[in-house]
């Protein structure tokens, strides 16, 4: 995309009409459809403009949630392998956006948002773990977590399956940590931490 302001409808649009001219088989939005994965997975050294650019993408997919399709396994693949600890708040709101937007559009996605939002209790890079004991690591994780349970009691409030199926993701998840060699008591903390939030929330 280029450096023109566009609305959140103009960006739901573009890439409404980027994902059904791919699905149809549309040769010449292969390379649109490629450059707006391309997007997603830049992990790294982001400047401001690729920062802009990504957000630009996260909420045109937002608006157009429900066109993507079997046919765009590359596309989600790179959507739920996004990890909230490695964004900031803009970023993050973006995400937060999309996963609930697919969550409620068709609910084919339920169960795999609610495991993405699950998977960001607790952050899977150690340097971050040990951050957590500083007050800018408690900063990064109270914008992670109350994100992540926003968008759990909405889902929640949308989807009347979804707290069914989030107890029995959470449980697993937690069996995972507890049985996983290696896990650290931080991170078996932070999981028992989330229980609480989870009852008075999504799961209330």
């Amino acid at each position: 995309m280029n450096d023109a302001v566009y609305s959140e409808y103009d960006l739901a649009l573009h890439v409404k009409e980027v994902l059904v001219s791919f699905s149809s088989g549309d040769v010449e939005s292969s390379e649109n459809y490629r450059n707006l994965v391309a997007v997603l997975h830049r992990k790294k050294n982001l400047s401001p403009r690729d920062l802009a650019e990504l957000v630009a993408i996260l909420k045109g997919l937002s608006g157009a949630a429900a066109y993507i399709d079997s046919a765009h396994c590359d596309l989600y693949s790179a959507i739920f392998n996004m990890i909230l600890w490695n964004y900031g708040p803009g970023v993050m709101d973006a995400m937060i956006e999309l996963i609930i937007a697919l969550a409620t559009s068709s609910g084919k996605y339920l169960d795999i948002c609610l495991e993405m939002l699950v998977s960001n209790f607790v952050s899977q890079d150690p340097y971050m773990l040990d951050k957590l004991k500083v007050p800018h690591g408690l900063k990064k994780k109270d914008q992670v977590l109350t994100r992540v349970h926003r968008a759990l009691k909405v889902i929640s409030d949308l989807s009347p399956l979804s707290p069914r199926n989030l107890l029995i993701l959470v449980y697993r998840g937690l069996n995972g940590y507890y049985t996983r060699k290696g896990t650290s008591t931080l991170a078996l903390e932070l999981c028992v931490e989330n229980m609480p939030k989870l009852e008075s929330g999504a799961l209330g």
